[in-house]
């Protein structure tokens, strides 16, 4: 991982990373937006109990007989209700209501709130614990370029889909101050290697922020601050059920469904491209899937309808590693 960061930083600092996100077309643009969140809405039916794993049918409808699937519905409705009224705090009181409402039916312990304090994660196990040797080693090779790709595109899908929601997207296609992301995002991500933590980048539920109206700095300032808070509530915040959370995922996903009818389904050399992107996303369970299966598809209609001059020469790069990517895995 140490890696990647250090070549997403690399290419940001030669802006290889901002022309890469320049390069993409603007209905293609909007499909991530869709794709990302159905992607967001599966993820939340998932979480309900709403849709199962079947082996069959890859997916079913759980069982809405269980008390847990119920209480979620119960979530889902009375936030989209007091959302519709557009009542501030609305997904919080959806939580909060079916947290109460859990615990009232036994379905969900009370936190023990004599015990506050705390939590702290421990580094000392995987702090500067890096074996580049063995990453630079031939064999891994292959490891280290899906890795990069999937990280690179994943994060691209993501801010593209988040800036087109709060609306800092200029006129030109341009997203405001988008090298300053790109740079935290690489610095993030070299510090979370040498921690020896999961990849930090951006992170995709801060859809949920912005529909309640995070635009600024001090929206990402107030969640860390409230990130470190939890640390000292643990009891409180661990009584809170995922059937709580997961239908705002929900409502979030329905809410980026309205950047749909800004693509043009009526030229097929866009439309299959972004049909491709919206819905190999959640199937894959995987956003740079979806972009690899959008970009290589757009790259190759182009060329094979004659209109090979519309393709950046940008997108042609993105399309072959995105091939190569598929093929190494």
């Amino acid at each position: 991982m140490l890696i990647s960061g250090v070549a997403f930083l690399l290419l940001t600092v030669t802006r290889v990373r901002q022309a890469i996100i320049d390069s993409v077309p603007a209905d293609l643009k909007q499909a991530i937006v869709v794709g990302i969140g159905l992607f967001i809405a599966f993820i939340g039916l998932k979480g309900c109990g709403l849709v199962v794993p079947d082996p069959a049918t890859f997916v079913r409808l759980g069982n809405i007989e269980d008390p847990t699937v119920i209480l979620a519905l119960v979530g889902f409705f009375v936030t989209a209700i007091l959302m519709t009224k557009k009542v501030n705090a609305a997904m919080i009181i959806g939580i909060f209501t079916v947290t109460v409402l859990a615990m009232l039916f036994g379905l969900q312990p009370t936190p023990d709130l004599s015990v506050f304090k705390p939590t702290l994660p421990t580094v000392e196990a995987t702090f500067g614990q890096l074996d580049l040797a063995g990453a630079l080693s031939h064999g891994l090779f292959s490891i280290i370029f899906t890795l990069t790709m999937v990280d690179l595109f994943d994060n691209m899908g993501i801010l593209i889909a988040l800036a087109q929601k709060a609306g800092l997207v200029q006129d030109n296609g341009q997203i405001e101050n988008l090298d300053r992301a790109l740079f935290a995002d690489s610095i993030a991500t070299i510090l979370s290697s040498i921690f020896g933590t999961t990849t930090a980048t951006s992170y995709l539920e801060s859809a949920t922020g912005i529909v309640e109206g995070g635009r600024t700095p001090l929206t990402a300032l107030t969640v860390a601050m409230l990130f470190l808070l939890a640390l000292f509530c643990t009891p409180i915040f661990l009584c809170v059920p995922t059937y709580a959370t997961a239908p705002i995922l929900v409502l979030v996903g329905a809410m980026m469904m309205e950047n749909i009818g800004k693509i043009n389904f009526k030229d097929f050399s866009i439309g299959l491209p972004a049909f491709l992107t919206i819905l190999t996303m959640p199937l894959t369970f995987n956003i740079s899937t979806g972009l690899g299966f959008g970009f290589i598809s757009y790259t190759i209609i182009k060329v094979g309808t004659g209109k090979y001059r519309e393709v950046s020469l940008m997108m042609y790069i993105i399309s072959l590693c995105f091939l190569i990517n598929f093929i190494m895995r």
